[in-house]
């Protein structure tokens, strides 16, 4: 009886760990929520300007990971943390590449 009793519980451990959320998952809901969050700026509304984000929002996601495991994204993702002031000398790459891509962009009337 001891026997099954271990049994069970290093399966219950093992199935537990297994699906607790990864570095990588964190950072991949993150950049999800990144991009969803300029779906409606009409500044990046044309495929042109989807790709930028999604450039820019893995970028951050890149960086982020880099700096933080997976205890430390469910924490930043839980905080609702929108300013990343923690991180902004390792984001700043990011975001200045981003701007200055922004700028490369046709103006949307013109696409028309």
């Amino acid at each position: 009886m001891r026997k099954y009793a271990l049994w069970t519980g290093l399966i219950s451990l093992l199935v537990s760990a297994g699906c607790k959320p990864s570095r990588e998952d964190y950072r991949r809901d993150f950049v999800k929520g990144c991009v969803n969050r300029y779906a409606k700026d009409s500044t990046v509304a044309s495929t042109e300007g989807r790709k930028l984000v999604e450039s820019y929002c893995n970028c951050m996601g890149d960086k982020l990971n880099a700096k933080m495991d997976a205890d430390q994204w469910r924490t930043f993702n839980k905080s609702g943390d929108t300013t990343l002031s923690e991180f902004r000398n390792d984001l700043q790459p990011c975001i200045e590449d981003f701007q200055k891509k922004l700028l490369t962009l046709p103006p949307r009337s013109a696409e028309n």
